[in-house]
């Protein structure tokens, strides 16, 4: 086989071509290797942070799941109290050390936005028919506990403890105002995507910046037309972003599809892309695109649940990990701050006598008030108080949990218990660090007396005795 050229004889040989082609594909090579390996870029920052599906909830075997399923009816034995898409469920999975929690949202027939799973009441609650055709008010009447067992029927542990439970979207907004959220749209189109857009019009983009929303494409494209920067996700954004990725991403090139995104790859797929992990995240992050990580193929929002699940994420990875049991995984040493961190929080208790951050805290009906004192580092404080079964009663053992936000988004934890005597004296008792985030030395017991107006209105001193 000859072929003309240039040089005297008219003719290259086929050798020389082949070694041509050789060199040219293996600078190729060099190139695509260089541009898309994580050995040679900067390691991403930080750790990877927790995705609560559904705050804390009651659990199912995902394998068993089916399009219909009735997941209410297939719960494994109860470990908690806990109910998803509740305040007290979120509220929990926050204390646990989780930094955002996902939530379900659909549309009533009075136009609100319900935080609700199934298309169907007939599960879950004690109410009839679809979620489309009743009211907000309706909605609320319901006990969203009704229906959930782990027997096949013969018990219903949940029944009579769900009923006001039932809240609307903006709600979760006003009890958790500086709290980051994945939201996700059930059904309702464009209206959906409007009435969020009502409640994000007067959000400052700090708040917003730690959003997300997927699912209805029509009420990502209403979000999106109004808020660029949003991240937004639904299986056609996700289709596109993922596509043009893998036809131009070894070139570094990020297609806009992937800009200003919310990405879920299942932990299979994702090792299939340019720059995995590393390099990918680093360029996620330099286009404020989230990324977070589901176990399985991504289709019934398997989760990583134990520690064994965890040992399958790579080092470098710091995006969002999409978990069931925010409650099994937080206390992985894969999520905790450094030690040097979290004994400065223990530090300044056991020299001041004062809970870290917080002078005085009021416990009302809604379980929960949040300080930020900026008098002491300027972290965010908040203070929970429950009793066994996570409802605010009358009783006279609560128990109190601190969380402590630091600046890099670690968390230190902190478990009291407090315990009314007699008509109008309460002590607290320092139990243990609330170990989801933390290493460090251990708190030693103190206890302070403080005076109690009324269960209902429980005024605490967080002086603690020397």
């Amino acid at each position: 086989m000859e072929y003309t050229t240039a040089n005297k004889s008219g003719k290259i040989s086929a050798r020389t071509l082949l070694v041509r082609f050789t060199a040219t594909g293996l600078a190729l090579s060099v190139f695509l290797f260089l541009n898309n390996t994580s050995r040679f870029s900067t390691k991403p920052a930080g750790k990877p942070k927790i995705m609560a599906h559904r705050g804390l909830a009651q659990t199912f075997d995902i394998k068993s799941v089916k399009w219909d399923s009735n997941t209410a009816a297939m719960i494994h034995e109860p470990g908690h109290a806990f109910l998803e898409n509740t305040l007290p469920s979120m509220r929990e999975a926050f204390a646990r050390g989780a930094d955002t929690v996902e939530f379900d949202v659909r549309l009533t027939s009075d136009q609100q936005l319900a935080v609700f799973h199934d298309f169907l009441l007939d599960y879950r609650t004690n109410g009839k028919g679809l979620v489309a055709s009743v009211t907000m008010a309706e909605m609320r009447s319901l006990d969203v506990g009704y229906g959930y067992t782990a027997d096949g029927g013969r018990t219903f542990p949940f029944r009579g403890r769900g009923t006001g439970l039932m809240v609307s979207a903006d709600e979760v907004f006003a009890a958790f105002p500086d709290r980051s959220f994945l939201i996700h749209v059930k059904d309702g189109g464009e209206t959906s995507g409007k009435l969020l857009g009502a409640m994000f019009k007067h959000k400052s983009p700090e708040w917003l910046s730690q959003i997300g929303v997927y699912g209805d494409h029509e009420a990502m494209m209403a979000l999106k037309a109004v808020f660029p920067q949003l991240k937004v996700l639904s299986m056609k954004t996700l289709k596109s972003a993922l596509i043009s990725y893998i036809l131009l991403g070894w070139t570094g090139y990020i297609p806009e599809s992937m800009q200003n995104a919310q990405i879920h790859i299942p932990l299979k797929y994702a090792r299939n892309l340019w720059g995995w992990p590393g390099k990918f995240l680093n360029r996620m992050d330099s286009v404020n695109t989230r990324v977070v990580l589901v176990a399985g193929d991504g289709k019934w929002s398997e989760g990583f649940d134990t520690e064994a699940d965890l040992a399958t994420i790579p080092e470098e990875f710091n995006g969002y990990i999409w978990t069931n049991r925010v409650d099994k995984i937080a206390s992985s040493a894969r999520f905790r701050a450094s030690k040097e961190k979290v004994d400065s929080c223990i530090d300044y208790i056991e020299k001041t006598g004062k809970l870290w951050g917080v002078s005085e805290v009021a416990v009302n009906e809604n379980q929960t008030v949040t300080f930020v004192d900026a008098e002491h580092y300027g972290y965010g404080c908040g203070l929970s108080m429950y009793d066994s079964a996570a409802n605010f009663v009358s009783s006279l053992t609560l128990e109190v949990r601190q969380s402590c936000s630091f600046s890099d988004g670690h968390h230190a934890f902190l478990k009291y218990e407090v315990t009314a005597i007699g008509s109008g004296v309460a002590s607290i008792a320092v139990l243990e660090r609330f170990d989801a985030r933390s290493f460090g030395k251990g708190l030693s017991e103190k206890t302070a007396s403080v005076k109690v107006a009324s269960y209902k209105n429980l005024t605490v001193s967080t002086d603690i005795l020397k």
